[in-house]
């Protein structure tokens, strides 16, 4: 057992540059205009609670879920059993 979780650690890539680009280009962090005091950690801390609760309903494609739930102004509301 201990040789599986082993070897599957191992042969992720786990270079920072890949793992945040998916995050990166779909929440366009490279434009953002905070970065002074906590907002940068704000702003991690919001994306990360979307990208989870997106995750805990069985959603795979995070870009394509976040272009649904903008189409409508209740849509992630509902998303957080806010109605």
């Amino acid at each position: 057992m201990g040789a599986e979780i082993s070897h599957g650690i191992a042969g992720r890539n786990l270079d920072p540059s890949t793992r945040s680009a998916p995050r990166d280009v779909t929440y366009d962090e490279g434009r953002s205009q905070i970065s002074a005091g906590a907002g940068p950690r704000v702003m991690a801390a919001l994306r990360n609670a979307a990208i989870n609760a997106l995750h805990v309903i069985g959603i795979a494609n995070i870009a394509a879920a976040n272009r649904h739930r903008a189409r409508g102004s209740t849509r992630p509301l509902a998303l957080l059993g806010i109605t």
